[in-house]
């Protein structure tokens, strides 16, 4: 008997190429901002975009999905090839976006609760109201004490004196978004970022971003309802 050995698709190659398919061209056509200033949050909103590590192709929607007792949910949802990620968070209010070099550090403090899916397996969920998982809650800290400075300076509400340049991307064409760059620093290497942010797109505003590490996202389309979760199940009593 002989066998023949296939190679495997990829197992979310298929839901990759669709959502990539379908976003290949939005068309929009967007007048160059009056003020850089950044929308408020609200249920329903939503961006989506084409990501790329070093060849390896994605996406990535980010979304608000939901306003409980708890607060307001956002949620990051990323899919390539061969994993899916869902990471949900419960803030009390929305972040700060101002720039103030302490803002970000202060911001973690709203984060109520994190609910994380990777692949197939369970959410897990870390509560940290009242006191609860407050040795998880140190280590959350810590990392985001550690990367405030390179996202405040990513920050771009009412900066009058960024670089303006008309950008081209799956979306549609923006006029005179704002160019911002920072050195990230990982471990020991230093990586450039460089993100360009129009106040049209909800949810930070993020129209393209690149890193000198290999690293691409390009906005493919957006909009200002119809977000809905992609872990509608998961165990969670708000």
């Amino acid at each position: 008997m002989v066998l023949a050995v296939f190679g495997c698709t990829p197992k979310y190659k298929g839901d990759v190429d669709r959502v990539l398919a379908a976003h290949a061209a939005g068309g929009r056509q967007v007048a160059a901002p009056v003020d850089l200033e950044p929308q408020s949050w609200k249920v329903g909103q939503w961006a989506l975009y084409k990501t790329s590590q070093n060849g390896n192709v994605g996406y990535e929607k980010r979304s608000i999905v939901a306003e409980t007792a708890c607060g307001i949910w956002f949620e990051v949802l990323e899919e390539s090839y061969k994993h899916r990620s869902v990471s949900k968070v419960c803030f009390r209010t929305m972040p700060d976006m101002t720039g103030d070099p302490g803002a970000d550090a202060r911001q973690v403090e709203l984060v109520q609760i994190i609910v994380m899916q990777r692949d197939d397996r369970p959410a897990i969920v870390m509560d940290f109201r009242d006191g609860k998982n407050a040795r998880m809650w140190a280590l959350v800290f810590e990392v985001a004490g550690a990367v405030a400075p390179a996202l405040s300076s990513l920050q771009w509400r009412g900066k009058t004196n960024l670089p303006r340049e008309d950008l081209d991307v799956p979306a549609g064409h923006f006029a005179q978004t704002a160019r911002l760059s920072a050195t990230v620093t990982a471990g020991a290497k230093a990586i450039e970022v460089t993100g360009w942010v129009h106040p049209d797109v909800p949810l930070h505003g993020t129209v393209k971003f690149h890193t000198s590490d290999g690293t691409d996202v390009a906005l493919l389309g957006y909009g200002q309802e119809g977000a809905t979760s992609a872990l509608p199940n998961e165990p969670l009593k708000p």
